[in-house]
This record gives C-alpha cells, sequence and structure tokens, in this order.
C-alpha cells in the first residue's frame, strides 16, 4: 500500500504545483487591464469590512502622497474600483 502511495504523492504535489503556477501568473490582472504604456497600477486593500467611506478616504490619502511626489501634470488619470470583484467573463 506505501508503495502506490508514494509515487502517488509525488505525482499530486507536481500537478499542484504546475496549476498553481500557471494561476499566479493571472493574479492581479483581473481588475485593470495590463498596460504597456508607463503607466503605475498599485493595489490597494483596506481592512477587511471596512465602511465605503474610510475605504474612499485611504485610497484618496495614497493617491495624495503619490501625486505629492510627481511633477505637476504627472497624475493625469486615477482609478479605484472598491467592494467585490466582478468575475472575469473571459
Amino acid at each position: 500500500m506505501v508503495k502506490k502511495a508514494i509515487p502517488l504523492f509525488v505525482v499530486y504535489v507536481l500537478v499542484a504545483s504546475a496549476i498553481a503556477g500557471v494561476l499566479l501568473t493571472v493574479v492581479g490582472t483581473d481588475v485593470m487591464p495590463v498596460s504597456n504604456n508607463g503607466d503605475f497600477q498599485i493595489r490597494i486593500q483596506a481592512p477587511q469590512g471596512s465602511r465605503i467611506e474610510k475605504t474612499e478616504r485611504i485610497v484618496k490619502d495614497i493617491t495624495g502622497d503619490i501625486k505629492a511626489e510627481l511633477p505637476d501634470n504627472g497624475l493625469n488619470i486615477t482609478s479605484a474600483f472598491v467592494g467585490m470583484h466582478p468575475q472575469d467573463l473571459r
């Protein structure tokens, strides 16, 4: 019984690692599209269960901090998504 369990375990670990590796390549691409023109993207997470007003304040504070570090007109567009992420229907 043990002789069959060890190869099965090894196969399981290899398959699970391969699946995890593939899934890690798409983590973080479900909210904002990938851009190749020098855009800067940051993911901000408020404490779980935070009220929308508190989350909005956190995002505005971080955006303000980033804007303060950039030259004039260095920040053209900001985009934020608050709440549950919709399912990606690709």
